[in-house]
């Protein structure tokens, strides 16, 4: 994970289900397909392994809060080089492997989600990350129209389709995110 993480840029214990447009019959398009090279601009949940990311996934079944407790669980665990199982962050200059369909999870803002488990890898290693899109039905931008607002800075959750913009608040310990 260590390798990882230079070019993840780690984001602490926070946790994110990043959000795509959906344009497929049944409401949702999916991961890349196997073979893809790329990036994804907004920072996922990345595990070593298939089953950390669908613990995480099964977790969110039933709220986001309970996804958000199983993360902090595993953040925990360290692998052998002493470093997190799973954290969250940007994924950059990748190439998408196998991706197994997790069934629905929720997000920051209490919607059903569709969840992948996506296994992805570059020079430097392979990982899993927590794949996650609305159906084309739920509206993301009327459900991020108010500021997300949490008091608890080190486990916020946020959850933006367009651009993402924050402030901080230290005397308060508020952080606010707006979203596009």
């Amino acid at each position: 994970m260590h390798r990882l993480l230079i070019g993840l840029g780690m984001i602490g214990a926070t946790t994110v289900l990043a959000l795509v447009g959906s344009a497929r019959a049944e409401g949702y398009r999916g991961p890349p397909p196997r073979g893809w090279e790329g990036g994804f601009r907004f920072p996922y949940i990345i595990c070593d392994t298939r089953d950390q990311i669908q613990a995480i996934s099964q977790a969110g079944a039933k709220s986001n809060g309970d996804l958000q407790k199983k993360f902090d669980e595993l953040y925990q665990v360290k692998d052998d080089k002493d470093e997190p199982v799973c954290v969250v962050g940007p994924i950059k200059d990748v190439v998408i492997g196998e991706s197994e369909d997790l069934g629905f999870s929720t997000d920051s803002a209490g919607v059903k989600v569709k969840a992948w488990a996506v296994h992805f890898g570059n020079g430097a290693g392979q990982w899993w990350m927590l794949y996650a899109e609305r159906p084309e039905e739920a509206s993301p931008s009327d459900a991020l129209k108010k500021a997300v607002t949490r008091e608890d800075t080190t486990h916020l959750t946020n959850l933006c389709v367009g651009q993402s913009v924050s402030s901080y608040d230290p005397g308060t310990h508020v952080r606010t995110f707006w979203c596009s």
